[in-house]
């Protein structure tokens, strides 16, 4: 009979022939099947691009988005909120930018906050309050807490906004300021200056001058001292609160 290869029987070549086409259509269909994944997620990810095109992008808003809207549009809600935000973290380049590019924010004020001017002027910043007050910002508008921007003001910048203030007027005249009383400045004690003295403070906040020995000083209730004549008059003339931190004292 010779050495004759058995053939296998029908049921085993049945099972054989279904597996190797089994195994042809996964090996042909696994390309395909990546091809179709890829191009799954190159759609996914043009997709969220285009979301995040569609998105106002708050951290880049600036004199680009704005220049947009025509100038003498009112302001949005978050314009206004990203110009006082902008004054709030002492980026003032970036107040300037945005007041150019729209005037119209200039004296925003959204749920009360502070506006741009409170905010250069408790920071002494002396370029962006003659900045803001060339282009009308108001020296009388209040926070929530009523205070106005000179109520606020650093000594460096004080001079600027009270003679601003001083010509500006609203409906029922010039706006009348808090001075310190006759009676409370009486009781505020006067003292000498010496090097030896065991006082914190050496220099006067008002003219920026260091105590020299023998100097005049008067002492404030809240232990802040100054020269006399510099503190009597910023006192009688100016404001009713310290230079310093602001406690306020009897008005006349």
């Amino acid at each position: 009979m010779g050495n004759r290869i058995p053939l296998p029987c029908r049921c085993c070549r049945r099972a054989t022939k279904t597996g190797t086409s089994q195994d042809r259509a996964s090996l042909l269909g696994r390309p395909l099947r990546q091809r179709q994944q890829q191009q799954q997620q190159q759609q996914q990810q043009q997709q969220q691009q285009r979301q995040l095109d569609s998105q106002p992008q708050q951290h880049l808003l600036g004199t680009a988005q704005l220049e947009r809207n025509p100038s003498d549009e009112a302001p949005t809600i978050q314009e206004q909120h990203h110009f006082l935000d902008a004054a709030k973290y002492r980026n003032f380049a970036l107040v300037r930018e945005l007041a150019l590019a729209k005037p119209s924010l200039i004296n925003c004020q959204p749920a009360g906050r502070w506006t741009a001017l409170h905010q250069a002027a408790a920071r002494g910043n002396l370029e962006t309050v003659h900045f803001l007050l060339d282009r009308g910002a108001s020296t009388t508008v209040r926070t929530m807490d009523g205070r106005t921007p000179l109520e606020v003001a650093d000594a460096s910048v004080f001079d600027q906004l009270f003679a601003a203030m001083a010509t500006f007027t609203n409906g029922e005249g010039n706006i009348a300021l808090q001075v310190t009383s006759d009676e409370a400045l009486e009781s505020m004690g006067v003292w000498h200056f010496s090097p030896s003295s065991a006082a914190d403070e050496r220099q006067c906040h008002i003219c920026l001058e260091d105590f020299a020995d023998g100097d005049e000083l008067r002492a404030l209730p809240c232990k802040h001292s100054f020269h006399v004549d510099c503190v009597d008059a910023w006192l009688k003339q100016k404001s009713n609160s310290c230079p310093t931190c602001r406690a306020e004292f009897p008005a006349s």
